[in-house]
C-alpha cells in the first residue's frame, strides 16, 4: 500500500488508483479513478462494480458491469457476474441476456449454461432452455440436478424422445429413480400423438415400453408407475398383469 501511495504522489493515474482500491477495499478510490479517466476506464467500473456485489447491492452492481461493458464487452467474468446480480434481483431479460453473452465468449462454462436456462425457465422461454440445459450437459454428463432439470423441461415441451433420453441417464446415475408425474405426462403425450403422427408416435411408445420395464425392474412397489405402464401396454394380458402389480403395490403400501 505504502508503494502505491508513493507511486500516486508522483503521477495519480487510473491504474494506480484501481490498484489502491483493491489493496484497500476502498470503493473511494475506483470512482476517482472513473472520474480521472474521463469516464473510460472499464477497470474502474468493473472493480466497482465487483465491490458492489460482496455488499449485495445489486441495482448499483448492474450498472456499474453495464458501463464496464459497454467500455469493453469482451469480459466473459463481468458477463457472468452481471448475470448472477442480475438474477438476485429476478430481472431476467439482463439476466439470460449476460449469461448468453457469457457463454458465447466461454462456451465451456457449464454454469453460465446453467443460468442461462434457469433464466430461461423462470421467463416461460422453455424450448431455450432445454437448449441450454443441453448445453450445460456437455460439459458435465454426470450432474444429477441439471438432468432432472432437463427432464422436467422436455416433458414441458413435449419433446418426449429427449425426456426418455434424459429418464434412463437419471437410472444410470442414481439406479433408482421415480417421477410419476413425468411418466403420466409421457404416457398421455405418447397417446394423444397417435392419431397426429403415428409414425413417431410409435417410435416414441416402443422406447417408453422398455424405460418402464427398466423402471418397474428395478422398483416394483409403485401402483402409479404400474398403472401408466399398464395404460401403454396394447396386450391385452399384459396391461392386466401391470394392472395386479399395481393393486399389488397398493395394498402393500397401505398396510
Amino acid at each position: 500500500e505504502k508503494l502505491i501511495l508513493a507511486e500516486l504522489e508522483l503521477k495519480r493515474t487510473p491504474r494506480l488508483l484501481c490498484v489502491l482500491g483493491d489493496v484497500t477495499n476502498n470503493s473511494a478510490c475506483y470512482e476517482e479513478a472513473w472520474e480521472l479517466s474521463g469516464m473510460k476506464s472499464a477497470r474502474a467500473q468493473r472493480s466497482l462494480g465487483f465491490f458492489y456485489l460482496r455488499k449485495n447491492m445489486y441495482s448499483e452492481c448492474i450498472a456499474c458491469f453495464e458501463r464496464a461493458l459497454k467500455l469493453n464487452s469482451m469480459q466473459d467474468k463481468v458477463w457472468f457476474s452481471l448475470g448472477c446480480a442480475a438474477l438476485q434481483i429476478e430481472d431476467l431479460d439482463i439476466a439470460s441476456s449476460a449469461f448468453y453473452r457469457c457463454v458465447t465468449l466461454e462456451p465451456m462454462n457449464f454454469q453460465a449454461w446453467n443460468n442461462l436456462a434457469a433464466s430461461c425457465v423462470k421467463k416461460g422461454e422453455k424450448s431455450r432452455a432445454k437448449a441450454a440445459f443441453h448445453e450445460a450437459l456437455k460439459i458435465d454428463y454426470g450432474n444429477v440436478k441439471v438432468w432432472e432439470n432437463y427432464l422436467l423441461v422436455c416433458a414441458d415441451v413435449a419433446d418426449f424422445s429427449q425426456a426418455m433420453e434424459a429418464y434412463n441417464r437419471l437410472l444410470d446415475l442414481k439406479d433408482k429413480y421415480i417421477d410419476e408425474e413425468v411418466l403420466s405426462i409421457l404416457v398421455r403425450g405418447i397417446k394423444s400423438f397417435s392419431e397426429e403422427d403415428p409414425e413417431k408416435a410409435s417410435r416414441w411408445h416402443e422406447k417408453a415400453l422398455r424405460l418402464f420395464g427398466r423402471i418397474t425392474a428395478k422398483m416394483s412397489g409403485n401402483a402409479k408407475v404400474w398403472r401408466s405402464y399398464a395404460s401403454l401396454v396394447e396386450n391385452e394380458e399384459k396391461a392386466f398383469l401391470c394392472l395386479l402389480k399395481a393393486l399389488s403395490a397398493s395394498l402393500q403400501s397401505s398396510s
